[in-house]
């Protein structure tokens, strides 16, 4: 994947086991110290609670983020609300932005 990205653009990927909570935000801490804050997240976790503390971890650099969340399409289901769950963001300097693979384009009300 990193022969794809152009030479002047800088990428740092970090896999990190995010159920060991100390570990990764560890890991988080480690890589801003190494490369500093970044300009753009792109977040996929299955626990939208590891994204927010992403998002809580990354905003104490006080930079402004571009954060992509990718939401499996559960999540654009008419039982839960894409509009609450980014309620949780808004407090953040952050710049969020949700990807719902999967989603429907007819049928369901986004809580827009």
């Amino acid at each position: 994947m990193q022969a794809q990205i152009p030479s002047d653009v800088n990428v740092y990927f970090e896999s990190t086991n995010y159920y060991n909570t100390e570990s990764f935000q560890q890991a988080i801490r480690n890589t801003v110290s190494r490369f500093g804050a970044p300009d753009v997240v792109l977040a996929w976790f299955h626990e939208d609670e590891m994204a927010l503390d992403l998002a809580h971890q990354l905003s104490a650099t006080e930079k402004t983020i571009h954060f992509f969340q990718v939401l499996g399409s559960a999540s654009a289901s008419p039982d839960s609300s894409l509009t609450d769950a980014r309620r949780r963001f808004d407090a953040l300097p952050i710049h969020l932005h949700q990807i719902v693979l999967g989603l429907p384009t007819q049928g369901i009300n986004l809580g827009g």
